[in-house]
């Protein structure tokens, strides 16, 4: 028997015998998801989060302090409203309410594993095990089956910074990984 015979009757008997399959572009791109990511901010995010917290701090900055804080119109629009709330009630529910939504900001993480899924973004945590419907590129689209028995589509995908999206849109929360 020659050696070339010999090779792809070898080769035959490892395919047969149960070999996996050979990974493919879906399962590759959701194992680059998998892993340990926490919450990144935009520039603009960064600084939307050091002008409240600037607004919430106690004592409240002076309309001069504000000022100088060379706020856009809208920002100072909305910088007026948070203001009169906060002078109005300083130690107040709504105030604290404001004050650790700020705090949560920063504090995102996101897990993916094999099979399951968990975001906590601040006080807010969803979680369960998740299917993949389908990928188009970097982005995979799963149907996540949450522990509190409610399902739901989520968008993750992956940008040329190595970073990921979970979400789409407006909604969108971007993550680095750990």
């Amino acid at each position: 028997m020659n050696r070339f015979a010999l090779m792809a009757g070898l080769l035959g008997a490892a395919c047969s015998l149960g070999a996996d399959p050979a990974p493919t572009a879906q399962d590759q791109i959701v194992a680059r998801m998998q892993g340990e990511w926490r919450i990144s901010l935009t520039e603009q995010q960064r600084r939307q989060v050091r002008t409240m917290r600037f607004l919430t701090r106690v004592p409240p900055p002076t309309n001069d302090e504000l000022a100088q804080f060379k706020l856009t119109e809208s920002e100072s629009k909305a910088a007026i409203i948070i203001l009169n709330e906060i002078r109005y009630d300083p130690h107040g529910e709504r105030t604290q309410q404001l004050r650790t939504a700020i705090d949560h900001l920063e504090q995102g993480e996101l897990s993916i594993g094999p099979t399951r899924l968990e975001v906590r973004l601040g006080d807010v945590k969803k979680a369960g095990r998740y299917e993949v419907g389908a990928t188009t590129g970097t982005t995979a689209h799963l149907r996540l089956l949450r522990d509190d028995g409610k399902e739901e589509s989520v968008a993750l995908s992956l940008t040329p910074q190595h970073e990921l999206v979970f979400g789409e849109g407006a909604d969108s929360v971007m993550f680095v990984k750990r």
